[in-house]
């Protein structure tokens, strides 16, 4: 699980978690009289930026998220309010965990290989049946030596 808080302007906080491959948000203080646009365009500033270094046009990304390349240019611009469903697409298609999207402020968001495998593994347990992830429960209190 990684877990950050998040100042984002004008004493407004988010907390942003991820269990396996959800992602989870929820104010933690919030002052309203800031515009909730401030927020579109960082999170769409975030994005430009990570499609920018990815070599992307905004119509690469939208070919590679299933988006039209006009919707791109608004998110980026904060003109769009993007749902999360959304955010998670355009994530893959950047090839970047969701929360990295969230990292526009000073401090960095690292997300290891740890967290990848155990994102990958939680995945692949997500898809299979039952019974195989009773077994897969097993073999690694095995591996681990959990005892309950």
């Amino acid at each position: 699980m990684i877990h950050i808080n998040i100042k984002l302007v004008n004493d407004i906080y988010i907390s942003v978690f991820t269990i396996g491959n959800l992602v989870y948000t929820f104010d933690l203080e919030r002052v309203y009289d800031v515009k909730d646009k401030e927020v579109l365009k960082l999170v769409g500033a975030r994005i430009r930026l990570l499609r920018k270094e990815r070599g992307l046009s905004q119509e690469a990304l939208g070919e590679k998220g299933g988006f039209h390349f006009s919707y791109i240019g608004q998110v980026e611009r904060g003109e769009k309010n993007i749902s999360l469903l959304n955010l998670a697409q355009i994530a893959e298609a950047l090839e970047v965990n969701l929360i990295q999207l969230f990292s526009y402020v000073d401090e960095k968001i690292e997300v290891t290989s740890t967290d990848n495998s155990i994102q990958e593994i939680v995945g692949m347990l997500r898809e299979t049946t039952d019974e195989k992830l009773r077994l897969a429960k097993n073999v690694l209190k095995e591996i681990l030596n959990v005892n309950t």
